[in-house]
């Protein structure tokens, strides 16, 4: 089980406007951006290793032969640990008792760590 970065070659150039919600109160205002026309605007903004991405991420979830057994996308700036169910879900075979699971060490929380134990999985990071 692993995370990847893939870039939108329709990301954000130049400057970004950022617009105001008017129907909050004044303790909560709401920022949102405004993209040109030709931004993907389901995409987010993420650094890795140094470098920005804008974009979404993948979780894939392969057997021992590379093989895809179940794919989740994602806004690049999600958070594996709170993906890990919905990337298990994603699976469309039974995965057998007590198999070890590789995963990327982004998906080691306690609740996760419940959850592999709930669907009687042993994972290794």
């Amino acid at each position: 089980m692993d995370a990847s970065v893939i870039d939108t070659p329709l990301r954000p150039k130049g400057k970004t406007n950022h617009k105001v919600t008017e129907d909050r109160t004044e303790e909560e205002v709401a920022v949102t951006k405004e993209y040109g026309e030709s931004v993907d605007k389901d995409g987010t903004w993420l650094k890795k290793r140094g470098k920005y991405h804008f974009g979404f991420k993948k979780h894939y979830v392969t057997d021992s032969e590379g093989l895809v057994l179940g794919v989740l996308t994602t806004t690049a700036s999600k958070n594996e640990i709170s993906n890990f169910e919905e990337v298990l879900e994603t699976v469309n075979v039974a995965l057998p008792k007590d198999i070890p699971l590789k995963a990327d060490k982004g998906y080691q929380s306690k609740k996760n760590m419940v959850l592999l134990k709930q669907r009687k999985l042993k994972i290794m990071f």
